[in-house]
């Protein structure tokens, strides 16, 4: 993979010592390789937000690695690559969901790339958008790993 579009689960698996665990693994495997993350305003913007809602917490460690790291990793590295969609999604519902702008990003990548861990979505996408490819983390992170190593 070369590139790939990050929902927002990499916030959310913070405070779940197990996921948090595989979201950094990912993290450290993108790094690793030449793979970059989609992204375009809308996620920028979506990032944004759910930083600022860690500045909110009182754990020492958000603050004093965990911030600093995401911050830059989404903001000030060579990782993320702006791309946009502008066509409109196939359906209603997928034009209206709430990811809709990682669904975008994932369509604009190379490799037609989600990683999620929302099984719903997973499940969705793979028959309404077959020719996008949903990975949840683990999937992502060990295909980058296999590629890494040929």
């Amino acid at each position: 993979m070369r590139e790939l579009a990050l929902d927002e689960f990499i916030f959310h698996s913070i405070f779940d010592k197990d996921e948090f665990i595989k979201c950094i693994e990912l993290l450290n495997e993108i790094r690793r390789t030449c793979c970059k993350i989609i992204v375009n305003s809308l996620i920028r913007k979506r990032y944004s937000e759910e930083l600022d809602k860690l500045l909110g917490r009182r754990d020492e460690y958000i603050h004093t690695i965990l911030l600093p790291y995401l911050k830059n990793f989404f903001f000030n590295s060579d990782k993320t690559l702006e791309k946009s969609y502008s066509e409109k999604l196939k359906s209603k519902e997928l034009e209206t969901h709430h990811d809709a702008p990682f669904i975008k990003a994932a369509l604009a990548s190379s490799d037609k790339v989600l990683v999620t861990t929302d099984g719903k979505l997973k499940e969705s996408l793979s028959k309404k958008l077959p020719q996008l490819r949903v990975l949840t983390p683990e999937e992502a992170y060990e295909e980058l790993r296999r590629q890494n190593s040929q």
